[in-house]
């Protein structure tokens, strides 16, 4: 008998039907080992499925929404008020409503998963369609089930943190957070459209920035040609208005 059987050193996500101990096994994997590999195996798994990660997006998204809804409520109640409007952000002119946005948020929650589930959607079609103009060789469905890999455990970690942006002195630390997290889910993202698509590193980093990239140039262009334009528009504007005036 022979003993000396090779021993594979490669990352194994587990994606049979194990149920829920399986998922938590390749959320772990989609974010704790980050090379191709990893993802190629995830994307091939048996039980990779569009519906599955859908599934995962809605859960991850309505929990996130939940557990942020819930700290936002826990630091208005001592004190921290939200300075941008959002989910479980309480209290209105000062006036705590901690237990009463809880219980709204707690309703609120789905619709906050299907908001995920659709974003998720129009953003891995964005991904596969620019892949399949540089030729790669992947589909929609198999992209989707990598992606929702990294998405889970990335926005379920950032829920946690976003609402200390409250806090003083904690909100520098928690936006350095925020900011490293975006870049390695993207850097996770580009890996994963790589490995289903097979092809090089330009085309995974095209695929992945060239729409959000062109998106960002064209809203500072707007922006900056309103705030050139805004107050020759707003001089035309009192003109018309001290013309009409009686």
């Amino acid at each position: 008998m022979n003993m000396n059987m090779p021993v594979s050193n490669a990352p194994t996500p587990s994606g049979g039907s194990g149920g829920i101990s399986s998922w938590f096994s390749t959320w772990i994997t989609a974010v704790s080992k980050p090379n191709e590999q990893t993802f190629a195996q995830i994307a091939d798994s048996p039980s990779a499925s569009f519906g599955t990660a859908a599934l995962w997006v809605f859960i991850a998204g309505t929990v996130s929404a939940l557990i942020q809804a819930i700290l936002q409520a826990i630091l208005s109640l001592v004190g921290f008020h939200a300075q941008i409007p959002g989910l479980g952000a309480a209290g209105v002119g000062g006036t705590s409503t901690g237990f009463g946005s809880i219980a709204l948020s707690v309703c609120l929650t789905p619709v906050y998963g299907i908001v995920a589930v659709i974003a998720f959607i129009i953003l891995v079609a964005i991904f596969q369609a620019m892949a399949r103009l540089f030729r790669g060789t992947g589909s929609f469905t198999k992209l989707t089930y990598p992606i929702a890999a990294i998405y889970v455990p990335v926005s379920l970690v950032l829920s946690i943190f976003t609402p200390f942006y409250l806090v003083p002195y904690l909100g520098v630390c928690v936006g350095i957070l925020v900011f490293a997290a975006a870049i390695y889910n993207i850097v996770l993202e580009i890996m994963a459209v790589k490995a289903v698509n097979n092809f090089g590193w330009g085309a995974a980093v095209g695929s992945v920035l060239i729409v959000p990239g062109a998106l960002i140039i064209c809203s500072i262009c707007v922006i900056a040609v309103l705030m050139i334009l805004g107050p020759v528009i707003g001089n035309v504007f009192s003109s018309v208005n001290q013309s009409l005036a009686p």
